[in-house]
């Protein structure tokens, strides 16, 4: 993967040292817990959290939602989510990165040198036939991308009601009620957040909503003591609700 762009124009502007430094040092603290994870552990709330949002009437009543595909390990798995979406015949767009062009310029001038567009599956079969990246995660090929609906660009667009992502780390705000909001840390590469960005601006451009922001995270993901805190920068996108591996639906979605 290949970082943003480093203009130094004021919408693009790095985060300040605190916060990049903060962000680090969460990102590797959190790689250190998740790796003495078991396996049955991981699966065990993959599970939890595929039948919370299975049972969710905010999925049920989406029409097209994006989700993540999952790496192999260290993540809580999203097949289960996938095969039920395909079932009930919701369109189902998937993550796919490219690089970028200027129809992908956001409104700040911003174009980083590799983005984020969510791509539709054409099915069950489309999906169980994808290949692994070197990362091990299932990846839409190029190959035929053309004939498939893209969020963002190409000749084919669509919308999406519903959008679940991954994270490293997560942090209710005021304790995660139904008005709080979800502070999400990211793998530091900006994709999710400047395809938030990007998505918000299509909606208001066709007056739609745009997507209701849920993440999916283990147990051990969640900040949630007093002195325990997700660094937010100014280009970081607040999620409304998160999902836990221990079957909770928090935030105020």
């Amino acid at each position: 993967m290949v970082p943003p762009s480093t203009s130094t124009s004021p919408s693009t502007m790095p985060p300040p040292p605190t916060i990049k430094a903060a962000k680090s040092a969460l990102r590797k603290a959190m790689k250190t817990r998740l790796s003495t994870l078991q396996p049955s552990i991981i699966e065990s709330q993959s599970t939890a959290v595929s039948n919370a949002i299975i049972s969710w009437p905010k999925y049920q009543a989406a029409k097209s939602i994006s989700v993540y595909l999952s790496m192999p390990s260290a993540e809580l798995s999203t097949a289960a989510i996938v095969r039920d979406a395909l079932g009930k015949g919701k369109q189902v767009f998937v993550p796919y990165l490219h690089v970028a062009t200027e129809r992908d310029q956001g409104r700040d001038g911003y174009l980083p040198k590799r983005c984020m567009d969510m791509v539709r599956l054409h099915g069950l079969e489309d999906f169980e036939g994808l290949e692994s990246d070197s990362w091990g995660i299932p990846t839409v090929s190029d190959e035929g991308l053309e004939k498939r609906e893209r969020v963002l660009g190409g000749e084919r667009s669509g919308q999406l009601d519903l959008m679940l992502l991954p994270g490293v780390a997560f942090q209710p705000i005021n304790g995660g009620g139904e008005d709080g909001m979800i502070r999400r840390l990211g793998h530091g590469m900006g994709f999710y957040d400047f395809f938030i960005r990007r998505c918000r601006e299509k909606s208001e451009e066709t007056a739609g909503k745009g997507p209701l922001l849920v993440a999916l995270a283990l147990k051990e993901q969640v900040l949630e003591k007093e002195d325990e805190e997700v660094p937010l920068g100014d280009h970081d996108a607040l999620l409304d609700g998160l999902v836990v591996g221990d079957g909770r639906i928090i935030g105020r979605a």
